[in-house]
């Protein structure tokens, strides 16, 4: 699927079939009671995250479409965590990261960047701006939340429904 320039990986599992399979995570998922918040200026880009994150987690799934707004959220909503798209060129991007680890409400909530360029020195860099890690675009949809879990050590058992 392409999404703006970016491609976005569905392996094995598409949107519709975890649709399909919704009920069975809802009853069994470890994840009821996380909130993260979404920020990504990327219109298409943030519905089909938004959307995958909701078919595969019982995360509570906040969007904001810009970085100004998606600071508002993290101060009023106070997220469990924040997953933040964009592109180290973008000067807004950079001082997201700076404006909520400085902040005294959002200095202590795990950020995890989304960047279409992923180098070693990108990680230092993301890592010195307060990010806890990085995701490279593209990325599987199907397993976004699975790998933020890791990320957070959020108890990151998926059950299989077939088994």
């Amino acid at each position: 699927m392409t999404v703006g320039p970016f491609s976005l990986s569905f392996t094995a599992v598409t949107l519709v079939d975890l649709l399909h399979e919704k009920r069975f995570f809802q009853k069994v998922s470890h994840f009821t009671g996380k909130t993260l918040l979404l920020i990504d200026p990327e219109d298409d880009l943030r519905e089909v995250t938004q959307t995958g994150l909701e078919l595969t987690t019982n995360w509570k799934i906040l969007t904001a479409p810009s970085y100004t707004e998606g600071l508002r959220l993290a101060i009023a909503q106070k997220p469990d965590a924040i997953l933040v798209n964009g592109s180290m060129i973008d000067l807004e991007y950079s001082a997201i990261f700076n404006q909520l680890d400085s902040h005294p409400v959002t200095e202590n909530i795990p950020i995890i960047a989304i960047s279409d360029r992923v180098r070693l020195g990108d990680k230092v860099q993301f890592a010195q701006l307060g990010v806890m890690d990085v995701i490279a675009k593209p990325f599987d949809s199907a397993n976004l939340g699975q790998q933020i879990a890791t990320f957070l050590q959020w108890n990151a058992s998926y059950p299989s429904p077939y088994d």
